[in-house]
């Protein structure tokens, strides 16, 4: 008698996305820095700070539906 088994798996990322183009969008702020504020100066012991108006961009790549197959032996 044989005892070997074989599992499939399907994985489906960013599922909404596959249901619908508009569903799991993701969006970055523009550029790689992650600083919406930065001290521009101090007056006296308080910093003074300014917003560095960061933009909002749609990152293809990550909005998109990935799907990975996979399959084990079980012994």
């Amino acid at each position: 008698e044989s005892r070997r088994k074989v599992e499939l798996s399907v994985d489906v990322m960013n599922f909404g996305n596959l249901l619908c183009r508009h569903w799991g969008s993701y969006y970055n702020i523009s550029g790689w820095r992650m600083q919406p504020v930065n001290v521009v100066s101090m007056n006296g012991n308080e910093p003074v700070y300014k917003f560095t108006s960061g933009k909002l961009s749609f990152d293809d790549l990550a909005s998109r539906w990935h799907m990975q197959l996979g399959a084990r032996i079980l012994f």
